[in-house]
């Protein structure tokens, strides 16, 4: 039986998505279902064009992540200032809203704080995204 033809970058591309969001977020963004980026992970541990093209995407939605994630701590590091600032000035509703802002800006950075070698697989450990989320 002949294997069906498969759109590398697509491919490559859903699993990508998928290391950094779930497969049902990429599944959704991608307008596939969460089987069909299974199997083109499945077929990725075998096939080793696709697995090559898998690493390059993971290391492009890095460098994209990244950019991002400084634009994203510098304006956060002004936020916390501006709410410190104005703090001597608020009363405790405006307290309470700047301390979870600031709790969700915290979790916001920690998620952005990826790590390149885990999310390309070149740990030393050699684990990969689908190893951690598939608990191996």
């Amino acid at each position: 039986m002949a294997k069906p033809n498969v759109d590398l970058n697509r491919a490559a591309q859903a699993i990508a998505l998928s290391d950094q969001f779930g497969d049902e977020e990429a599944a959704r963004i991608l307008g596939v279902c969460t089987r069909t980026i299974r199997r083109y992970r499945e077929r990725s541990e075998r096939d080793p064009e696709l697995s090559r093209a898998v690493h390059d995407n993971r290391k492009e939605l890095l460098a994209k992540t990244k950019h991002w994630a400084e634009e994203a701590d510098e304006f956060m590091s002004e936020a916390l200032m501006t709410m410190r600032d104005k703090l001597s000035d608020a009363d405790l509703r405006d307290i309470s809203t700047a301390y979870k802002v600031v709790g969700e800006m915290t979790l916001t950075r920690q998620a952005l704080m990826i790590d390149d070698d885990e999310l390309s697989g070149d740990s030393e450990s050699g684990a990969t995204p689908e190893d951690s989320r598939q608990g191996a």
